[in-house]
């Protein structure tokens, strides 16, 4: 007979009878999981793309907690974006714009900080922000003469400020500035955008009572000023504050410090030069760093002691209005969203239902976290196209689904070697009886 030297596999069912129902219902559930991982490995592709948030981006994925060598593609990945001495910018808040003087950088919070030129920056929040100055500047002549015809002076309030911010190589310390002009030059707006009423009602509330504290600061400066001589008017001044570390008291006239001031005259006397003067050197009144004091000076001074009460104001309200928009929570009493010192703060409201108004909202008072308003790069995930999806998936299942087939073989057959499994079931139940060495001779001799 001839021996050919191919040969070929002899098939014989498997004696499970459990087998076919094993195979089929395994093999939708090792489908269906295999197509699953089919898609979270082969099935998105990475695009760049430009996001406000990249902690919404970072955690917007299912995949988000898989192994990373399984899920390359599909967890987006948003790079700091490199915020350079210099910047403007605005707070989520958007309320104020910034403007970002000076940087310094420690890695552990405990070595001296290094002056830097930019600082990586992954939307994290401000902290532990402290106001050096609110400095406020008056001015009347010297202004664009639509500012001079909506009013004879104009308050430009400034502070200076000091905020730490986390960055993934350590600690930021950002000195900023940021002004409110209520009667700018230009037709820009006091605040960026407006605040929501709801959403943001204590920025809402602060927009409507800083403007009051600066325009009746304004028409204080033009009462005190006409008391004087028109040759012994001011002109021009300065007043810089800054907060008493002991005082948490905001309706207190000490909460402030006044570091100094000083005001232009225009003196005849001396030949048309601008004649100055100055809060600090004046030796014949005590305590003038002190608002109470000069509030209660002699005319003759020359210090305007009739501005300093509305200055004082304006400066609290300022003051509020920047640690709001920073998202400080942790500076003292809060007159944007504690009721009590905003009834006290809105008394200055002419319109007598002011206070009626803000307090409708007086439920949603309120301090938001403050992160810098920027964009960052991201690698984000994108689901293929169609076809190039069902044929990256297909490709996946088959070989999945092979190899746990094989596995699933390999597992069988090392139970089928096993002696008490060489025994048909259905050959058992057809000769139940127990075959005796005759009955086994019989069946031999048949055979």
């Amino acid at each position: 007979m001839f021996k050919s030297i191919f040969s070929y596999p002899l098939e014989k069912p498997y004696p499970f009878r459990w087998f076919t129902t094993a195979v089929f219902t395994g093999g939708i559930i090792a489908l269906t999981l295999a197509s699953f991982l089919s898609v979270a490995t082969q099935g998105y592709e990475t695009v760049s793309a430009y996001t406000p948030n990249p902690n919404v981006t970072d955690g917007g994925s299912i995949f988000t907690d898989w192994p990373s060598f399984l899920t390359t593609n599909t967890k987006p990945v948003c790079s700091p974006t490199s915020i350079p001495s210099g910047t403007q910018f605005l707070t989520n808040n958007t309320a104020f714009r910034y403007s970002i003087l000076g940087i310094s950088h420690s890695t552990d919070g405990v070595q001296p900080a290094a002056l830097v030129g930019s600082f990586p920056y992954q939307n994290n929040p401000f902290q532990n922000c402290s106001i050096r100055s609110v400095d406020i500047e008056l001015e009347s002549v010297q202004r664009d003469a639509i500012q001079i015809a909506r009013g004879l002076w104009g308050a430009a309030l400034k502070a200076y400020m000091d905020c730490i911010v986390e960055t993934p190589t350590g600690l930021a310390t950002l000195s900023l500035s940021t002004m409110y002009d209520l009667n700018p030059a230009s037709r820009t707006r006091q605040f960026a955008t407006q605040p929501n009423k709801t959403t943001q009602a204590s920025l809402f509330m602060a927009q409507t009572l800083l403007a009051s504290y600066a325009r009746n600061l304004t028409d204080e400066m033009t009462l005190a000023n006409a008391k004087y001589r028109p040759e012994e008017q001011v002109f021009k001044g300065v007043i810089s504050f800054s907060r008493r570390p002991a005082v948490r008291n905001v309706t207190s006239l000490d909460y402030f410090i006044v570091d100094g001031c000083f005001f232009l005259s225009f003196d005849t006397q001396s030949g048309g030069r601008d004649q100055v003067y100055y809060c600090q050197n004046d030796n014949r009144i005590p305590n003038r760093d002190t608002v109470e004091i000069l509030a209660k000076s002699n005319i003759d001074r020359r210090l305007l002691p009739g501005i300093w009460i509305a200055a004082d104001s304006a400066a609290k309200m300022f003051y509020w209005t920047v640690m709001t928009d920073l998202g400080q929570t942790n500076a003292g009493p809060n007159p944007l969203v504690e009721k009590e010192l905003m009834a006290h703060f809105s008394k200055i409201a002419t319109a007598p239902t002011m206070a009626d108004k803000l307090f409708e909202k007086s439920e949603f008072l309120g301090v938001s976290p403050a992160v810098m308003a920027t964009s960052y790069l991201c690698q984000v995930p994108r689901l293929k196209s169609t076809g190039t999806l069902l044929v990256a998936v297909l490709i996946n299942d088959i070989v999945i689904l092979s190899a746990l087939w094989r596995l699933f073989v390999l597992l069988v057959g090392y139970f089928l070697l096993k002696p008490d499994m060489m025994v048909c079931e259905g050959c058992v139940e057809r000769e139940p009886l127990i075959l005796t060495p005759e009955r086994k001779a019989l069946r031999v001799s048949t055979v």
